[in-house]
């Protein structure tokens, strides 16, 4: 069993005050737009500028120093030349502050002098008790607290939907790009986050420090970790036990496959990659679901935290494209699930409620006829009976307006089953209207087969996983 470090995170995440070192009028500029962020996100902390050059900020009045800053400051946000960075350190120690977040760059990421400068705020922040996340991260965002602290467009950008769950997503990120990068995806498909962590060279709070605290959130639902290199595996096998023990799956991107791959991490944070062999086995015998784009994370994510895992592999279409039926069956069979004809009784069911031309067996083909009688209620509901199969994918058009308006009452009762996942999957363009039904009654929708399939697969192995613990 590996020691985690005794760091004390609450300070950074959730301070009782920040002050922007270096803060700029100036929204253009990176100092200048984050504290544009921390005012208009909801923060409701004390909020400090702190540069000599101004006697305010962006209309809030500005100190000259951190030892001017008062009283209720847990957390620094520093944004000024590397070589200056380690002074602020020791001015946030003597006035108490318990964090600080270094936006600079300038260290590891170039080379000798730059290692030397991040050993020296390394021992810094270590010796003085400071939870240090970065030099060279992208910042943070907290929900629950209102909290903006980053520059990256991405990471402001707002939420155009959302899907009716109580269940959220935390992001831990090596990459400040990409981790704000799949918040800002995450968002547009309805997809609700607590945290995301970009955590940079890693000078301090680590990519696992920051997995630790979000598997403390009363609402995590699953946590997508985006990992060039780590230093302790073994920490990441006994924190994915906990993820496991709490019902919370962990969704991995691993980088540096390749040799080219490596030497771009280097140049980017300064991380060693590692075996590439020895993740794969990590990643298996955890049971940890890996990803290979952004949109494989985020739909993985999707399906963990608004459907239960599956209690087997066996899956049930219902389309009203036969075409559409076909082509999925194909895809899920492809990541390794099943599926099986229907039972004796089930068929019976919903032959009553198909056209002649229709088929129950599986896929079910209701045709788009059905519709007009609530075939595809009537068939959902004898598939949430039936014993062969473990899940729906509910294959539609979503391009018509009001094309599930009917629907919208049963829907709400389909998503509340809480044993067999349904997911949705639409092959044309849905429209918002569609979306908003579904994301009211807290169901996923996919445009892609390859998204529903992954999703569908990742809920398998998370309940292979789980039966195999029990």
């Amino acid at each position: 069993m590996s020691v985690a470090p005794a760091l004390n995170l609450a300070r950074l995440f959730e301070p009782r005050g920040i002050a922007v070192v270096g803060a700029s009028p100036e929204i253009g500029k990176i100092r200048g737009r984050i504290f544009a962020a921390l005012k208009t996100g909801g923060f409701k902390g004390h909020l400090v500028p702190v540069n000599p050059n101004y006697s305010e900020v962006q209309g809030v009045p500005a100190v000259a120093s951190l030892s001017a800053v008062g009283e209720g400051i847990d957390l620094a946000i520093i944004a000024i030349p590397a070589e200056h960075v380690a002074g602020a350190l020791d001015e946030c120690a003597k006035v108490g502050i318990g964090a600080a977040l270094v936006l600079s760059s300038g260290f590891a990421e170039i080379g000798p002098r730059g290692i030397a400068l991040q050993n020296e705020i390394e021992r810094t922040a270590r010796s003085r008790g400071i939870a240090l996340l970065g030099p060279n991260s992208v910042g943070f965002l907290n929900m629950a607290f209102g909290i903006k602290a980053t520059f990256s467009p991405g990471g402001l950008a707002a939420p155009t939907r959302q899907i009716r769950n109580t269940r959220r997503i935390a992001i831990a990120s090596q990459s400040g790009g990409i981790g704000f990068a799949l918040y800002n995806r995450g968002i547009t498909r309805g997809l609700s986050f607590n945290l995301v962590a970009t955590t940079g060279n890693e000078a301090g709070v680590t990519v696992l420090d920051a997995l630790d605290y979000a598997l403390k959130l009363p609402d995590t639902g699953a946590v997508i970790l985006f990992i060039e290199g780590l230093r302790d595996r073994a920490r990441l096998r006994d924190l994915s036990a906990r993820a496991t023990s709490q019902g919370i799956p962990l969704i991995v991107a691993k980088l540096g496959r390749s040799a080219a791959a490596s030497r771009a991490a280097m140049s980017h944070t300064g991380a060693s990659v590692g075996n590439e062999a020895d993740y794969a086995a990590l990643f298996a015998e955890s049971g940890i679901l890996r990803g290979e784009d952004q949109d494989d994370l985020l739909d993985l994510a999707a399906a963990c935290v608004t459907s239960p895992p599956l209690k087997g592999r066996r899956i049930a279409l219902i389309t009203i494209s036969g075409g559409g039926g076909v082509w999925l069956a194909d895809r899920l069979d492809a990541e390794g699930l099943l599926i099986p004809e229907l039972d004796q009784t089930t068929q019976d069911e919903i032959r009553q409620v198909i056209p002649p031309y229709g088929t129950p067996v599986n896929p079910v083909d209701i045709t788009a006829q059905a519709l007009e009688v609530g075939g595809r209620v009537r068939a959902i509901d004898a598939l949430l009976r039936s014993p062969s199969v473990d899940a729906i994918a509910v294959v539609a058009s979503l391009a018509d307006i009001g094309h599930l308006e009917k629907e919208r009452a049963d829907l709400a009762r389909f998503a509340a089953n809480g044993v067999k996942p349904i997911l949705f999957y639409s092959y044309t363009v849905p429209t918002a209207e569609n979306l908003a039904i579904l994301d009211e009654a807290g169901l996923a929708c996919y445009t892609t087969l390859g998204g529903i399939s992954r999703g569908l697969a990742g809920l398998a192995r998370l309940g292979e996983r789980r039966a195999n613990k029990t």
